[in-house]
């Protein structure tokens, strides 16, 4: 990432009028009770009060704390959820310290992209990380000193290490409010700031080459490589270097979620490569443990015989009855349907009920 230069950063009442019109007014009110639609409304009474807010804010280098309050309130994922990890948490923050998120942000450099590799005749390995709970592990400390190394403006690197440290926050879950925690660690989800700080945390770790390449978009991270004649040895030592680097800068892989996937190109198949988790770092212990992304072919009959069971077992589903009448007498086994019109020939139910008929009588 190239160097940030000094900016001298302060805001217009101008260019606080435009964020204020731009807040959504369905949205909650944070912790502070302001409600995004008084601050829309009222944007061009209030817009010199903030301005001057705002501004005294990055000249102290300094966040009221109750711009950094943060309330978090579990949604379920399932119907009925039964343990924490059920639950997602959404964070509320004061719609204040979003507009002044959104106006520090528009002076923040974004990082570029590299492009996609293929060739024929080669193999190309993709490795999908993953990392557990991004934003919620960033160091300040760390930080700061990949900023100052960027040459960011020293006051504005002092106001967002003050924004990342010393935040209260507390859960709220229905009427019962929990004790507030402060929290000197990471960058609450939901903010404004949060992907680009963790883009920028994670920006010192770039690779490009003629044959391998890192790629990155908020927490999301690639790795691509071309493989030819079996010569893998680059894009290995590439995986290796990014997992030593996460592990000295205190990020943690979600192996679960962390995978791989090989598109071959290449008119004759040899054996294939083989996976990471067979690759060996020093001292004989595995790198990664990292299963590959099933095959699709398999993925797409799962989910047709899933689908099939499901119209089965639901009386209101409306093609319930349709397969109902295709029931053997005799056995498990549905009949093919007559199709008489093209749509019936056109779904999936033909191949859906062929695929069902293969299964073992104990797996329908």
């Amino acid at each position: 990432m190239s160097p940030i230069p000094p900016t001298g950063l302060s805001f217009t009442s101008g260019q606080v009028r435009r964020e204020l019109e731009r807040l959504n007014q369905r949205k909650a009110a944070g912790p502070d009770g302001i409600s995004p639609r008084v601050l829309r409304n009222c944007s061009r009474q209030l817009c010199g009060i903030l301005q001057h807010l705002f501004n005294q804010s990055l000249h102290l280098q300094r966040i009221p704390v109750l711009w950094k309050t943060s309330c978090l309130v579990p949604v379920p994922k399932k119907t009925h959820p039964v343990a924490p990890t059920d639950y997602r948490p959404i964070v509320l923050t004061s719609h204040i310290m979003k507009v002044m998120e959104r106006l520090v942000l528009s002076h923040l450099r974004p990082l570029r992209a590299y492009s996609s590799l293929d060739r024929p005749n080669t193999t190309v390995r993709v490795m999908f990380f993953d990392f557990s709970s991004a934003f919620n592990t960033i160091q300040p400390r760390l930080l700061r000193a990949k900023l100052e190394k960027m040459q960011m403006d020293a006051p504005l690197v002092s106001w967002i290490e003050d924004y990342l440290t010393g935040r209260p926050q507390f859960v709220r879950l229905r009427s019962c409010v929990s004790d507030p925690l402060m929290s000197n660690t990471g960058a609450p989800q939901g903010t404004v700031l949060s992907p680009f700080l963790f883009t920028t945390y994670t920006a010192d770790f770039q690779y490009h080459s003629e044959t391998c390449h890192l790629q990155k978009y908020s927490d999301d991270t690639v790795i691509v490589g071309c493989v030819e004649n079996g010569q893998e040895d680059e894009y290995r030592d590439l995986v290796e270097s990014f997992v030593r680097w996460s592990r000295e800068n205190l990020l943690q892989l979600n192996v679960t979620k962390t995978k791989e996937m090989v598109v071959d190109f290449r008119k004759s198949k040899s054996p294939s490569l083989p996976s990471l988790h067979q690759w060996e770092g020093c001292g004989n212990s595995p790198i990664l443990q990292v299963p590959g992304l099933d095959n699709l072919d398999e993925v797409v009959r799962d989910r047709m015989v899933l689908k099939l069971r499901t119209i089965m077992d639901s009386p209101s589903h409306p093609l319930h009855n349709t397969v109902d009448k295709l029931r053997s007498s005799f056995s498990n086994r549905l009949l093919q349907p007559r199709c008489s019109k093209e749509r019936y020939r056109k779904s999936f139910l033909p191949s859906a009920i062929k695929l069902y008929n293969s299964l073992k009588p104990t797996q329908q």
